[in-house]
């Protein structure tokens, strides 16, 4: 697959290098690769910004409604 690494990722999405690998062991970033534990991640060209801000806005409403309904 090609696509970009964390380092570019990190400059476009204008976060940390190891925060991008951390959404990226958590599954927030979809499509994210790794070969093996340890490999680089390989990241989608076609994520953006928006996706993953759109992914944390609807796991803030799932939250919200879980705290709502205790």
């Amino acid at each position: 697959m090609e696509g970009m690494g964390t380092k570019k990722a990190a400059e476009v999405l204008h976060v940390s290098q190891e925060t991008v690998a951390r959404w990226c062991r958590e599954k927030r970033i979809p499509g994210a690769e790794q070969d093996d534990v340890g490999c680089p991640w390989r990241i989608p060209p076609t994520f953006t910004r928006d996706q993953l801000l759109q992914k944390s806005v609807l796991r803030l409403r799932m939250m919200t409604t879980d705290v709502l309904n205790l």
